[in-house]
């Protein structure tokens, strides 16, 4: 592999980054604490106008 072109390991390093970029972004999107994450800030929105009302 070593003696392969350079105009090939520089195609292999762009794919190889293009991959990992969505695959980080798939992961940020579909993972189990983001979502429990945002349902946590949601409820505390609920809390905070709860609070203003009964003041």
């Amino acid at each position: 592999m070593i003696r392969l072109e350079f105009s090939t390991w520089l195609r292999l390093i762009v794919w190889l980054a293009i991959g990992s970029i969505i695959y980080a972004a798939y992961g940020r999107r579909h993972s189990k604490l983001a979502k429990k994450y945002a349902l946590m800030e949601k409820q505390n929105e609920s809390m905070v106008e709860l609070d203003k009302s009964c003041l």
